[in-house]
């Protein structure tokens, strides 16, 4: 059994001085009790007059303080602490300590382990010595391994920013975020246009070609002039217009330029298949870079000042710094903005103790492990939520007045080139800010 199996189950949790105590289960004549120490912390010196214990470390090294006397601790120990014994544990390692501490009889008196009754035993405690259900194994699975702890940041560099311009409103929103971008993070802007031949039906070769011609001369004089217009201190940029295939030609210049970033915008009510047939859906799913979407629901006056103050990561857990986390946290440092990680449990059976055991430990991470490295100081936060992830990130992200979402989507498939995933495809239609997301 470990510390992580019982992580969340539904007994009752408290935090004393920094480290987490948790009632796993209270029997008629003893109580199991998980306990974790975060480095550097302790639990203080205390006496149990009429309890004995048996303290067994799980993960970990410390030093068990007993009647004065120091004594090393470490995985795999077992320390009995008889009755009357003034007892202080230290964490002395640079990782969690975690242990099960056993009570003989159960500590009814303490404030932070309440007596829980006769007999009951919660569920968790017997995770790891019973065969679970694939049903069972889902539900118990544990929200902050012990393996995550997102040391090592690397500094997302956006040297090239591309953004698809079909001369709407919306694709002028979308220059300029692009344009914002661009100058935080000094990078080679492209503003494209791609000429589309499919309406010219029947027309002769020879008069498609002269068309073609005009049509894209009249494009290249529509991005200069919106440039000149619109931001007449200058913008160093390369326009780019081409023929044929949009979703083709705007991949293959993404492959070409080595594109960071593309930026596109939507308009209508049919969100991002209406912009130019299903262009930015398709470009969503099939770019090798981050892409980032100015929804339908982003006021136009947004992108006029700096956008971006407020930065909501919806994050997903691996054993390494998503791409998601390291993009956020760079963009965050390039506008000096606020960022809220924010993570959502989907469960329909979640006690309320069960939420707060879950939300305490959550806070532990990230605070121990995870805030210390980002370089943010306090403009990094974290927020523990329950429930359908879309509509959880969508009200997060207007309750914290969010300018910018930053968000992992599963891997690029063909067959699904029109389809977004339905989370990512909620977040970007419904979002009041841009998304940008990455896979």
């Amino acid at each position: 059994m470990s510390i992580d199996s019982v992580s969340t189950g539904s007994a009752k949790t408290g935090k004393t001085n920094g480290f987490l105590r948790r009632v796993v289960s209270t029997g008629v004549y003893s109580e199991l009790v998980a306990v974790t120490i975060p480095p550097g912390e302790e639990t203080r010196e205390e006496t149990h007059d009429n309890s004995d214990q048996v303290m067994f470390i799980v993960e970990g090294r410390g030093e068990a303080i007993l009647n004065g006397q120091a004594e090393p601790t470490g995985e795999h120990d077992a320390v009995f602490i008889p009755a009357g014994t003034a007892h202080n544990i230290k964490n002395s390692g640079a990782a969690d300590l975690k242990m099960f501490i056993t009570y003989s009889p159960s500590l009814e008196a303490d404030a932070w382990a309440p007596a829980r009754g006769q007999g009951t035993k919660n569920f968790y405690a017997i995770a790891q010595s019973v065969p679970l259900s694939s049903s069972d194994q889902s539900e118990a699975r544990p929200p902050f391994p012990s393996d995550i702890k997102w040391v090592t940041w690397k500094s997302t560099a956006l040297k090239t920013v591309l953004v698809a311009t079909d001369f709407s409103v919306a694709s002028e929103m979308a220059l300029s975020y692009a344009v914002s971008i661009a100058r935080r993070f000094h990078s080679n802007l492209f503003v494209t246009h791609v000429v589309n031949y499919d309406g010219f039906g029947l027309m002769a070769h020879d008069a498609i070609a002269q068309v073609l011609t005009g049509v894209k001369e009249v494009a290249a004089l529509k991005i200069a002039e919106a440039m000149r217009s619109d931001y007449p201190e200058g913008v160093p940029y390369q326009a780019i217009v081409e023929e044929g295939s949009i979703v083709d030609k705007l991949l293959d210049i993404v492959q070409q330029k080595s594109i960071d970033l593309v930026v596109l915008g939507t308009h209508g009510r049919s969100g991002l298949d209406l912009m130019l047939g299903s262009v930015a859906a398709k470009i969503f799913r099939l770019a090798l870079c981050p892409v980032l979407t100015v929804g339908p629901n982003v006021p136009p006056s947004v992108s006029k000042t700096d956008p971006v103050k407020h930065i909501l990561y919806p994050m997903e857990l691996s054993a390494d710094v998503p791409d998601a986390a390291a993009h956020a946290v760079s963009i965050a440092k390039a506008y000096d903005a606020e960022l809220t990680f924010l993570n959502v449990i989907e469960r329909s059976r979640t006690s309320p103790d069960e939420k707060g055991w879950i939300t305490l430990g959550a806070e532990n991470w990230f605070e121990n492990r995870v805030a210390p490295h980002l370089g943010l100081g306090e403009k990094a936060h974290f927020v523990q939520k329950f429930g359908n992830p879309a509509t959880t990130i969508l009200k997060c992200a207007k309750e914290t007045g969010t300018d910018l979402i930053v968000m992992n989507v599963r891997p690029a498939d063909r067959t699904w080139a029109g389809h977004l995933p339905g989370i990512a495809y909620r977040v970007v239609t419904e979002a009041p800010c841009p998304v940008v997301t990455i896979r």
